[in-house]
């Protein structure tokens, strides 16, 4: 094996770092060597510090982790109670609509084959105000004795009366009111 040395004669045999250089770089390599352990022990010790808190707040956690269960279960049991309270809710209002709906199948059944009620208005779920048509007076006094017995209907007051023509002959115009018993719709 063959070796050139391609410095110029002058240099040859001689080192070209300068002593300073040398001690600079120990000494930086000790500096970095030193900044790297400090750096270890510091994360050494925040590691310690972390382990500590995490220790002292691992009750905590617990008690918070058993509350959340108990508040997850009383949410539920909330859910629950919330879909009864709209069950019960949802079952008057069809007891509420079953007795609204036999009012009216009462009032209905109650209407002479040749008369007819144009207008229906509940007042506040204590009075029914109605009008219509009869074909005459006999026929708008059975509508009225027959409302008079339907279930339910505490009073009935004929409030207008009036004739009018027709094609197929005079009719009569009529409106009521009609009071009902207390609790009804």
């Amino acid at each position: 094996m063959m070796r050139f040395n391609l410095l110029p004669e002058q240099d040859r045999g001689r080192s070209q770092a300068r002593p300073d250089t040398l001690r600079f770089a120990t000494i930086g390599a000790w500096a970095l060597t030193g900044l790297v352990v400090l750096g270890t022990l510091f994360h050494f010790g925040l590691l310690r510090e972390a382990r500590e808190e995490a220790r002292l707040l691992r009750p905590r956690v617990d008690a918070l982790r058993m509350s959340q269960a108990e508040l997850a279960s009383l949410r539920r049991a909330n859910d629950e109670l919330e879909q009864e309270i709209a069950s019960v809710h949802s079952s008057v209002y069809a007891a509420e609509n079953e007795a609204a709906l036999a009012l009216l199948t009462d009032i209905a059944a109650s209407v002479p084959e040749n008369s007819w009620l144009e207008n229906l208005y509940v007042a506040a779920g204590q009075d029914v105000f109605a009008d219509g048509f009869a074909g005459d007076t006999g026929e708008l006094s059975r509508l009225l004795q027959s409302l008079r017995q339907a279930r339910g209907v505490a009073g009935v007051e004929l409030t207008a009366m009036g004739r009018v023509s027709d094609t197929d002959g005079p009719r009569r115009e009529f409106s009521f009111w009609l009071t009902l018993e207390e609790g009804r719709p």
